[in-house]
């Protein structure tokens, strides 16, 4: 087997795995960010020099931000596992970007098997919260007896709501319109009836997108990343809002929204402390006052500040904002093909921005490794350049 074969199998492993994994081991999604990363060095494959370009000299610059972060070693361990998150990530990106049809093809089959083996999951799981209970259901035979079976499915509800715009383009593109209606019907079926808040806001934002795309054919994908890099840059503002401090001091503050509202105010507060380069990497750790509780169980920072946007400028500061906010625009200017196509990229970013907002901490390894995952997915559905 030549090594672009390797690439392309690799690739067509991730495709066929992730949103299962999500389901049955999240953590998973960083060890196939590895797999895909591998078959793309193997292949030789990296995207073009300003990416690379462009990753390097933000990676330096986290670096550098540890000589004031407040944990050092802490935020050292942060950086190694964000450069070889990086260094996998673009790997496999590149090597999407530059498969065959056939190729792109097979991996896009395996996508569509790979999520509608994940919604076949979560439908038994239904299934046996009908027939046994929710106590007595298939996750509780799978997970032992003190695991939060409530909690337990946000992360997979979560990745499949980013997933489907793209697999749901797979499935047309392969097996036809019905095919992508019926599977995109039957995960969205799923992510409503789980309870998670975040993962029911990516259908409502990727819809969204995808709709304004389709109505805005020549512009639309252009208005809508520009939209999200401004929200990035205006976040700490959006946070400091009057409205936002009044929900954060409700009573019922144990409600996750209440304290999302708390944690995002605390934030900005924090942010407007350090605006220019930030507290250093990874100091939502261990942020001064953020252990403080303003219920039982509730912290004002919990690990993280549970918005990609925030936690970015907390740690990063405005240098680290530019960053994700010109990486936002720069992942517009990659958004090409026909309206479908087009519609079910803009439906995946605000998707995951939407999840990013409300969620997980942006450093953790099996969120980075589904961020990556989606941008080499999408990479092999953007169509190929013709070669000269």
């Amino acid at each position: 087997m030549n090594r672009s074969r390797i690439g392309a199998y690799s690739l067509a492993v991730v495709a066929a795995l992730a949103a299962p994994s999500a389901v049955l081991a999240p953590n998973a999604l960083g060890v196939l960010l590895i797999v895909g990363g591998i078959g793309g060095l193997i292949a030789g494959r990296l995207p073009a020099r300003g990416w690379l370009f462009g990753f390097g000299a933000f990676l330096a610059y986290v670096l550098l931000t540890l000589l004031w972060a407040i944990d050092a070693a802490e935020g050292f361990d942060g950086w190694v596992r964000i450069s070889f998150g990086a260094l996998f990530g673009l790997a496999m990106a590149g090597n999407a970007a530059s498969l065959d049809e056939a190729d792109r093809g097979r991996v896009a089959r395996w996508l569509v098997f790979g999520t509608a083996s994940a919604i076949a999951l979560l439908l038994v799981q239904l299934a046996s919260q009908k027939i046994f209970g929710f106590n007595d259901s298939f996750a509780s035979r799978w997970h032992g007896p003190d695991t939060n079976l409530w909690a337990l499915f946000n992360r997979p509800v979560g990745i499949l709501a980013i997933t489907l715009p793209l697999a749901a383009l797979a499935a047309d593109r392969v097996y036809g319109t019905i095919a992508a209606i019926v599977l995109l019907a039957a995960g969205v079926f799923c992510v409503f009836n789980f309870n998670s808040m975040g993962a029911e806001l990516a259908v409502a934002a990727g819809a969204g997108a995808a709709i304004f795309t389709c109505v805005f054919v020549k512009r639309g994908v252009a208005i809508l990343t520009v939209a999200l890099a401004a929200g990035i840059l205006a976040a700490p503002l959006i946070a400091s809002v009057p409205q936002l401090e009044s929900l954060s001091q409700r009573r019922d503050i144990s409600v996750s929204i209440y304290h999302r509202a708390a944690i995002w105010h605390f934030t900005a507060g924090k942010i407007l402390e350090q605006p220019a380069f930030g507290w250093g990497m990874h100091a939502s750790r261990t942020m001064p006052e953020s252990k403080r509780q303003v219920a039982p169980g509730a912290e004002l920072i919990p690990l993280h500040p549970h918005n990609a946007a925030l936690q970015i400028w907390l740690e990063l500061g405005l240098v680290g904002a530019i960053a994700a906010a010109a990486a936002m625009l720069a992942l517009g200017r990659r958004m090409k093909g026909d309206r479908a196509t087009r519609a079910a990229l803009a439906g995946t970013l605000f998707a995951a921005f939407a999840v990013g907002s409300v969620g997980y901490g942006i450093w953790q390894g099996w969120w980075m490794g589904a961020l990556w995952i989606l941008v080499a997915l999408g990479a092999v559905l953007v169509p190929a350049k013709p070669k000269a």
